[in-house]
């Protein structure tokens, strides 16, 4: 007499189910932390070639910084806008959109080194928020460049550009950091509303920053210099 062979009872294939939905429940969180981390890193490497290309575009216009915006701030197709500048976004060999008079319309609406890998979409000016409505747009964005070193047009800030010289702690001065605009913001960060509006905590409750010497780092919100008594520091603008 032949001996059939024996299959799994259902209790066995029951406790097996049970081993591997364990393994996942442990292995998945660990899984998404290192994802995590993996965008943040990237993330950091964007914001050091676009340090790279600050340094080389700083050289190379006699140590005068990029304007962060225009004089008039509602001018969407100055090239005072930093992300128009097209010595700026030739230095991180981004191909901007242009229209048929070779006009800079803006970034791709791709992701480039301009994109935070972490940003759900970067062709929104922000993820929901009840203050600042999103806003759809042509291109694809996700730093902020410190507009508080350098514009004409709001309440106590310096109105003259400025050259790197005139920083005596570029190592500790904000250059480009992660963040969402607006209307009236789209592309810069100032010293006073903006760490709590327009700064972006993407990576674990913490924002990747890029400093004035081309270094990297990250903050969380309660240690970024926030309010008009810290407009003058050497995290925003250093001079009076």
């Amino acid at each position: 007499m032949c001996g059939g062979k024996k299959g799994f009872t259902l209790i066995e294939l029951l406790v097996v189910i049970s081993i591997i939905a364990l393994l996942i429940a442990i292995l998945l969180p660990s899984l998404n932390l290192a994802r995590a981390q993996g965008r943040r890193v990237a993330c950091g490497s964007n914001l050091r070639n676009l340090g790279l290309a600050l340094v080389s575009y700083i050289d190379d216009n006699d140590q005068w910084l990029p304007p962060a915006e225009p004089r008039d701030k509602s001018d969407e197709t100055s090239e005072d806008n930093w992300y128009l500048n097209r010595g700026f976004l030739a230095r991180m060999d981004v191909k901007p959109q242009r229209d048929a008079d070779d006009n800079i319309l803006g970034p791709p609406a791709d992701r480039t080194v301009l994109t935070c890998p972490s940003h759900r979409d970067p062709t929104m000016t922000r993820d929901e928020s009840p203050v600042f409505p999103p806003a759809q747009r042509p291109y694809a964005l996700s730093y902020m460049m410190n507009g508080t070193w350098r514009l004409s047009n709001r309440g106590g800030i310096l109105g003259n550009r400025r050259r790197v010289s005139e920083f005596h702690r570029p190592f500790d001065t904000l250059a480009l950091c992660d963040g969402n605009g607006y209307y009236s913001a789209r592309a810069v960060v100032l010293y006073e509303a903006c760490p709590a509006v327009n700064f972006e905590y993407r990576h674990r409750d913490s924002i990747n920053l890029l400093f004035l010497d081309g270094h990297t780092g990250a903050m969380i919100e309660k240690d970024v210099p926030m309010g008009r008594e810290e407009c003058y520091t050497y995290f925003w603008s250093e001079k009076k």
